[in-house]
């Protein structure tokens, strides 16, 4: 994460969780709020749980960047790890090939299906990559069709790599990249865009920026997928 960042790069890792608790109780369904500090200015964040009976389990979410002098959020979103045989990515959105915010225009919206391997994109020092934007919907399943389908409401965008976000700060090279066995997979609300104008060094534009003194919310929904 470059320097001017840093304030972000274990921000999620070190949040303090101020309050937790089952807020509604209904047949079939409950939700859990979950209310945190996050260690950059004064930034907060709220997470609403609803999970019903069938597995799926719908995601509000509220991030609130606040701070003096506190650079832009670099993204807004959830990471988790699935099973490395989950490696069969479907969505409709932007693609086929990797798109940001500022960087979508030539990715049209359709039904794409690839690869976990074939989401990444090698640049020579390894970095962020793979992002996807738009997205209506994606799946995430293995071979025999198990595994997780990710709704956004409306939109959601989402990264897919068959190592962890932590690996692409160490090695100078992408043969150089730690083989795991599993899948990280980054939901994503927001996130900032990549600027280069200039083709080298212009700073992303504003618009395209996850901003302090916002507030921004976000929804989507989660659902098991039970093999074919």
């Amino acid at each position: 994460m470059s320097t001017w960042a840093a304030v972000w790069r274990e921000a999620a890792a070190k949040r303090e969780v101020t309050r937790c608790e089952v807020t509604a109780r209904e047949p079939g369904r409950v939700t859990v709020v979950a209310e945190m500090r996050i260690p950059a200015g004064e930034s907060t964040a709220r997470y609403a749980y609803t999970v019903t009976g069938g597995g799926a389990v719908e995601i509000a979410s509220t991030f609130s960047p606040k701070g003096a002098k506190l650079p832009v959020a670099p993204r807004m979103g959830l990471k988790t790890e699935l099973p490395g045989g989950c490696d069969r990515v479907r969505w409709y959105g932007r693609g086929p090939h990797e798109n940001y915010r500022d960087r979508w225009t030539g990715a049209p919206v359709g039904l794409h299906s690839l690869r976990v391997a074939e989401m990444i994109y090698d640049y020579v020092e390894p970095q962020e990559n793979g992002h996807r934007t738009d997205l209506r919907w994606m799946t995430i399943v293995d071979a025999s069709g198990a595994g997780l389908k990710v709704t956004g409401l409306p939109r959601l965008a989402m990264n897919a790599w068959p190592y962890r976000q932590e690996d692409l700060e160490g090695p100078a090279h992408p043969y150089e990249m730690p083989a795991r066995q599993t899948v990280t997979l980054c939901l994503d609300h927001l996130q900032m865009g990549v600027g280069g104008d200039d083709s080298w060094g212009a700073r992303t534009h504003p618009e395209y920026c996850i901003q302090p003194g916002v507030v921004y919310e976000h929804r989507m929904r989660l659902e098991p997928l039970a093999a074919r």
